[in-house]
């Protein structure tokens, strides 16, 4: 009988210390797993948030690129307008060097460019950001003032304004 009473007591100890340590699954009553289900959602719905709003970042970036390189633009065609030749770098020392918003790099700019002499202006580059992003893509302002944005295979293939 002691001896009974010894086992049953061992055995009610090792499932205790089985039970704490998790080593047999505790059944889980409903509003557990309700709560757990809500709190995956919760954390599902916030990466998603998460993800859109990186998304809208890189957007906005891309588009303040884009606004800057169309002022580059304006500026340059201004200056051939105003007086009568191409834009050298020097022509805007006075004006804070335009950089990209997305690298918070100068960018490359072709000075001394004619743009009335260019042909198939619409597909020739004139300005362009200095690196790659994570998507290996770029902004660029052709010659016509028109940006868009390239990936590197198309980038390389783009004459550059002379």
């Amino acid at each position: 009988m002691r001896r009974l009473k010894v086992t049953c007591g061992l055995a009610v100890a090792g499932l205790a210390v089985a039970a704490l340590f998790g080593w047999l699954p505790i059944p889980q009553r409903a509003d557990q797993r309700a709560a757990r289900e809500a709190m995956r959602r919760q954390i599902s719905d916030a990466e998603e948030a998460r993800a859109a709003k990186a998304q809208a970042l890189k957007q906005a970036r891309i588009n303040a690129t884009q606004d800057t390189l169309r002022v580059i633009g304006r500026a340059y065609r201004r200056h051939l307008t105003e007086t009568k030749t191409p834009p050298v770098e020097k022509d805007f020392v006075e004006l804070p060097s335009w950089r990209s918003p997305r690298d918070d790099r100068p960018f490359e700019i072709l000075w001394g460019v004619d743009l009335d002499k260019v042909p198939n202006a619409s597909s020739t580059l004139l300005a362009w950001e200095h690196s790659v992003d994570e998507s290996l893509a770029r902004c660029a302002l052709m010659a016509d003032g028109t940006t868009t944005v390239l990936n590197q295979a198309e980038f390389v293939k783009l004459p550059r304004a002379k």
